[in-house]
């Protein structure tokens, strides 16, 4: 994954495949590696100017760029944009579906894509009030990282990118 600069869109893509096809068990994706499906996302991306090196992945083609590029497994997705609330959030991982979530100037990670996979929600004995966190693949730790859901969504920092599997 280190072929290219600029690549969240590609890495958070690939994850999502990832994901997704093991979820499913479907094997086309499965008996693929990441770095193989990697270079099938990035290069598609390139070849219809939804990923460049210079900008990245420009958010008004990337609904079809996340959708094309699980067509290049036989999976026909479909994507629609919600806001990252926590109500859609738990929708989404309660039902087993991971997303793609566009940052948008956000404190840490400026303009960048990551993908949601989890989420919990804490309560304070003392105050009764929740904290809640979207554990995220940010594509720069080998570990899931959280982000506070109330912060992103106060301050439109987040755009959720859901992905119907309509063939699975």
């Amino acid at each position: 994954m280190d072929d290219y600069t600029n690549n969240c869109g590609p890495t958070a893509i690939t994850n999502l495949i990832g994901m997704i096809g093991s979820y499913k068990n479907y094997s086309r994706i499965t008996s693929e590696n990441y770095s193989d499906i990697f270079l099938a996302v990035a290069d598609y991306g390139v070849k219809n100017k939804y990923f460049n090196e210079a900008s990245g992945s420009c958010l008004g083609t990337l609904d079809s760029y996340i959708a094309g590029s699980f067509g290049l497994y036989g999976v026909n997705a479909t994507v629609t944009s919600k806001d990252a609330t926590f109500n859609n959030v738990k929708s989404e991982l309660t039902n087993h579906r991971p997303f793609y979530l566009s940052l948008n100037q956000h404190s840490y990670y400026g303009d960048h894509g990551v993908v949601g996979y989890a989420y919990t929600r804490l309560q304070s004995e003392t105050t009764g009030y929740y904290l809640s966190f979207i554990k995220i693949a940010d594509g720069e730790a080998l570990y899931g990282r959280y982000l506070d859901i109330a912060c992103i969504d106060e301050h439109n920092e987040a755009i959720l990118r859901t992905i119907n599997i309509n063939n699975l």
